[in-house]
């Protein structure tokens, strides 16, 4: 498979694209340093199966950051995610079934005699 050098082909990661501000840094835009840098990396042997697996992950830590969290109704020390369309997205993007990542998500922790139980 080609990996491609156009930012915008990168499906999972339009959101963020399309609400970074598009405005020249010295000179280039965000989809110009994309080009540049995916040279880059490729004069180091980052290309390929490499390049796509490295933007995946990017693009999984970028979707994290935008996870949103609240109160679990049914425990005032738990959590669970309250953006549904954020984790679907997610989940798409990992192959992770949404309700997996939710319980991984939510786990809670306590310190009982200085020892940590779930």
């Amino acid at each position: 498979l080609a990996v491609e050098t156009d930012v915008t082909n990168y499906a999972s990661c339009q959101r963020a694209i399309a609400s970074a501000v598009e405005a020249p840094i010295e000179g280039l835009t965000n989809g110009e340093r994309f080009i540049k840098t995916v040279s880059a990396l490729k004069t180091v042997g980052v290309k390929g199966d490499k390049l796509r697996a490295l933007m995946r992950n990017f693009c999984v830590v970028m979707q994290l950051g935008n996870l949103t969290f609240d109160v679990d109704p049914n425990n005032d020390d738990g959590s669970i995610v309250s953006s549904s369309s954020e984790i679907d997205c997610l989940s798409d993007l990992i192959g992770i079934d949404k309700m997996d990542i939710e319980k991984a998500q939510n786990l809670g922790s306590a310190v009982v005699s200085h020892k940590y139980a779930q």
